[in-house]
């Protein structure tokens, strides 16, 4: 993008999403503070709730912020955890890492963002940018983990 991020917080959603944000942290934004968004399910698994284990570390005014999460598919878990943090956090500027974004085809082929199950729900949620480490094809990342 040709310009760097001053990060305030990095947050992993879930265990996963909390291992990338300790190593961004760690190795990317200068040991900035990490905080921890622990997700429940409901049974009818459209509803989402946090965990009191979640964590919201102390931060400054209109705050940068990155959050993590190791996959993305058709659910809109970034777009309820975006909502959060910007009710928490007023003014913050909302980044947004994954380590697998699924295509809409098998044969992970992407030609545009548009080609992610998962993009109408990122473009909702209104990120300053989106960074995506890897492809995968439907189901996702279970067996036989097909990542690209």
């Amino acid at each position: 993008m040709g310009r760097r991020i001053d990060v305030d917080a990095c947050f992993g959603i879930n265990e996963a999403g909390l291992v990338m944000a300790t190593f961004l942290a760690s190795a990317a934004f200068g040991r900035c503070p990490i905080g921890y968004l622990k997700c429940n399910k409901g049974r009818d698994r459209d509803f989402i709730s946090l965990d009191r284990a979640s964590l919201y570390p102390d931060l400054p005014k209109a705050p940068a912020i990155v959050l993590c999460d190791f996959e993305v598919k058709h659910a809109d878990v970034v777009g309820f955890i975006t909502r959060e943090i910007r009710e928490r956090y007023p003014g913050a500027e909302v980044y947004f890492a994954v380590f697998g974004a699924m295509t809409k085809e098998r044969n992970l082929q992407v030609a545009s963002f548009d080609d992610l199950t998962g993009a109408g729900i990122m473009r909702a949620a209104d990120f300053k940018a989106v960074f995506i480490a890897a492809t995968m094809s439907p189901p996702g990342i279970e067996p036989p983990l097909e990542l690209r």
